[in-house]
């Protein structure tokens, strides 16, 4: 096989490989490590393919090794009706795949082993596309497209060129010209060599963007047999039910977008105040673990008698707060579909009325500005809240009396106020706090120690002991997570005998200016103090220390935060309008009226534009126009170089080999010497120069007949001119003048063979 040909059949199969393998990386089953592996096996390629040529010891093994699999995986697929093992079927079959790709890249290969290359490259993406793959998987799948179109065209070239080079031999020993001699590289050669690029080019095009036309105009299809893998439980930063103080160790950093949300009512769609998104509640600590237990005041949230509504499935209500002056902040927020697993949806500060459509919602157990979603569907919750944000004065909170008992029934006071601290703890309590100074300033003093350089904020948090966790944390460890600090400064507060539990939700956000939307990432997770006043209900503290910001504004920060925020961008958009893919788009939306009205003037009125589409709404636009542009380019240029198609159609096509190359090359060598030695060469056909060479006396016929000879059995009749024979006949032809020299002619190939 042509040098040029295999090189690149092999280099679209190593996409092919590479893609899939990339694919399954995009899952969180897998990491990006995985990619090692294969860059591995293609590495070991040539040596694979070179055992299996000259060494049955190598074949038996891996044979042995693949009956060995089988048995594993017989005995594993017998297991699962048992119910001896876990029912995985995806985990084994995917095992299976990567060593049959794997198993035919060690060995020698023909067009039905590569076909095998193939189709295990594509049982990987459909493998991937079950896992929940993030974004990642787009610039996997142009990578497949691109590498399928090319590999399919090289292997149709590779099976042609093995079929041609036993084909009948072709005596010819003329040539008209140097440029004939030259067929091989010349006009005539470069033309299919531009027309296959340009045809790899063209199909590559058209099957990106049909395929992404395709995505966005047509259903998603379920997981079915295999299922939908679920990722390990991982220590990692987000939300959960409970928070467990005697689980250490490290905690990876998730930059995962949870949700996006707008502010319709604020200028510029910003929001000014501080982004604390609150979700849940735990009010109940049981020495170890913070769990939600749903105790209340007598008067709900003891906020001026609130009454708590649930309108219908799918709206959520309660009366206004009556103290505080609060800002009534509007929301629009779409959370991550199958990323966000926690039953209370975020909002900011007191929800005070939710509507959604797709799922259904009810306020939590006790009303305590909780929503809690009822329903889990396929669709990712996207609903509307309004808040009520509310900053208390310190004077007023000063001002609060402490009578607990007229708020709270005996056994709910209990639970908000156990704690289990040591002695130790509650001295400090009273080193830090003055008996006579109002709660608010005792609450204020706790919250600056614990925030203060004694204790440092880290994510390596270390691994309490089991019995009074928080007072090793207070005095022995000092260092940890906003879960550590959050329980220390609940149970401080408990210990002086005021209410106090642990919020749980996000804080912060990433504005983008395009989307005039906040994205809201898993490790923005953070867990809040909240303390009770009675008269005012319960009042936010954060004892956690802020990260170091170095503050750095030069170039490489600014590229730095223009990367995030792309990558926050493209992560949404994908769990949107990707994984979170509503069936009810369709291609009758592209055509939507309402849509196009403002972008296409004689569409029809209205006051939308362009400038004012979101970024969901411009991409199905946007998609099918270049796919009806990629369509359309591909069809001009077939129309434009139609003649040009139908002159190279009506050529056979054979592609050069090797020897035919070697052949060439010997050639052109012979007609170098030939002119160096003042034998013109230029207009004379390959009899008239070995005419010519004959007549001359420091010329050896017998090596210029042979050289002539070779070229006409090996470039036009398809024999076979080795390496070895090749560089002897250069040799001899470089040594064609030093008379007295013998050629070693038996190494030739003639034209009897």
């Amino acid at each position: 096989m042509d040098n040029a040909l295999a090189r690149k059949l092999k280099l679209f199969t190593a996409g092919l490989v590479l893609a899939g393998y990339g694919a399954l990386a995009s899952t969180e089953t897998y990491s990006f490590g995985l990619l090692s592996f294969p860059l591995l096996i293609l590495a070991l390629m040539p040596w694979g393919e070179r055992l299996d040529r000259h060494h049955r010891w190598y074949r038996q093994l891996t044979t042995y090794l693949t009956l060995a699999l089988m048995g594993v995986l017989f005995a594993y697929f017998l297991a699962m009706p048992l119910g001896i093992i876990h029912f995985d079927l995806l985990a084994p079959v995917t095992l299976l795949v990567m060593y049959i790709q794997t198993y035919e890249l060690m060995h020698v290969k023909d067009d039905r082993n590569y076909l095998h290359i193939f189709l295990m490259a594509f049982f990987m993406l459909v493998a991937a596309s079950v896992q929940a793959p993030d974004a990642g998987i787009s610039f996997v799948l142009v990578l497949f497209l691109v590498s399928a179109a090319g590999a399919l065209m090289m292997l149709q070239l590779y099976r042609d060129s093995r079929h041609n080079r036993h084909g009948p031999e072709v005596n010819v020993i003329t040539l008209n010209h140097a440029q004939q001699v030259e067929a091989g590289s010349g006009a005539h050669a470069s033309a299919p060599r531009m027309g296959l690029t340009l045809s790899l080019t063209a199909i590559s095009v058209a099957s990106i963007m049909l395929t992404t036309a395709v995505f966005y105009t047509t259903p998603r299809t379920e997981a079915g047999l295999f299922g939908r893998s679920q990722p390990a439980d991982s220590a990692s930063t987000g939300l959960g039910g409970f928070v467990d103080l005697t689980m250490g160790g490290p905690i990876a950093e998730d930059a995962t977008v949870v949700f996006r949300a707008e502010f319709p009512g604020m200028p510029d769609g910003r929001y000014e105040g501080d982004l604390l998104w609150r979700a849940g509640v735990l009010d109940s600590y049981t020495g170890q673990r913070w769990e939600h237990r749903g105790v209340q005041a007598r008067d709900g949230e003891g906020m001026a008698q609130l009454e708590f509504e649930n309108v219908d499935d799918h709206t959520v209500t309660r009366t206004s707060l009556s103290e505080g002056d609060p800002e009534l902040v509007h929301q629009a927020i779409q959370l991550k579909e199958g990323g966000y697993t926690y039953p209370f949806l975020p909002g900011l500060s007191l929800v005070k009325r939710l509507e959604t459509q797709n799922v259904r919602v009810g306020w939590g157990g006790a009303p305590n500005f909780s929503v809690r979603q009822l329903t889990w569907e396929r669709e990712a919750p996207q609903y509307e809240v309004w808040s009520e944000v509310w900053d208390p004065d310190a004077a007023l909170l000063r001002e609060s009396h402490t009578g607990y008992d007229a708020v709270f029934r005996p056994e709910a006071y209990h639970v908000l106020t156990n704690h289990d601290l040591q002695d130790r703890t509650l001295r400090l309590i009273d080193r830090l706090t003055n008996a006579g100074d109002p709660v608010y300033d005792q609450l204020v003093a706790i919250e600056r120690y614990l925030s203060s350089a004694d204790f440092i904020y880290s994510l390596e948090a270390p691994t309490l002991p089991p019995d009074n966790p928080m007072d090793a944390f207070i005095h022995d460890y000092r260092a940890g997570h906003c879960e550590y600090f959050a329980s220390a400064m609940a149970l401080m507060v408990r210990g002086l005998g005021v209410p106090a539990r642990l919020v749980t939700g996000y804080r912060g956000g990433v504005w983008d200016e395009d989307e005039q939307a906040y994205f809201v990432q898993s490790d923005m997770a953070h867990v809040w103090v909240e303390a009770y006043f009675p008269g005012w209900g319960w009042v936010s503290f954060d004892p956690s220390p802020l990260e170091d910001d170095d503050g750095d504004d030069g170039v490489w920060a600014t590229l730095g935060s223009w990367a995030n925020t792309l990558h926050i961008r493209s992560r949404m958009m994908w769990y949107r309008d990707i994984v979170g893919y509503q069936p009810s788009v369709r291609l009758e939306d592209l055509f939507n009226r309402q849509r196009l009205s403002g972008f296409v003037p004689f569409w029809g009125e209205g006051s939308g534009g362009w400038g004012e589409m979101s970024l969901s709404d411009r991409i199905p636009l946007v998609t099918f126009g270049l796919a009806l542009a990629g369509l359309g380019g591909a069809a001009v240029w077939f129309a434009v170089q139609w003649k040009e198609l139908q002159f190279l159609g009506s050529r056979p096509r054979i592609p050069l080999s090797r020897d035919q190359l070697r052949a060439i090359r010997l050639y052109l060598r012979l007609r170098r010497r030939l002119r160096r030695a003042g034998i013109p060469c230029e207009g004379k056909t390959a009899q008239e120069i070995l005419d010519v060479a004959r007549a001359h006396p420091r010329i050896d016929e017998a090596l210029v007949t042979e050289v002539v000879n070779v070229y006409d059995t090996v470039r036009f009749g398809s024999r076979e001119l080795d390496a070895q024979q090749y560089r002897a006949m250069r040799r001899a032809v470089r040594r064609m003048f030093r008379r007295g020299e013998d050629w070693d002619s038996t190494v030739a190939v003639t034209e009897e063979g």
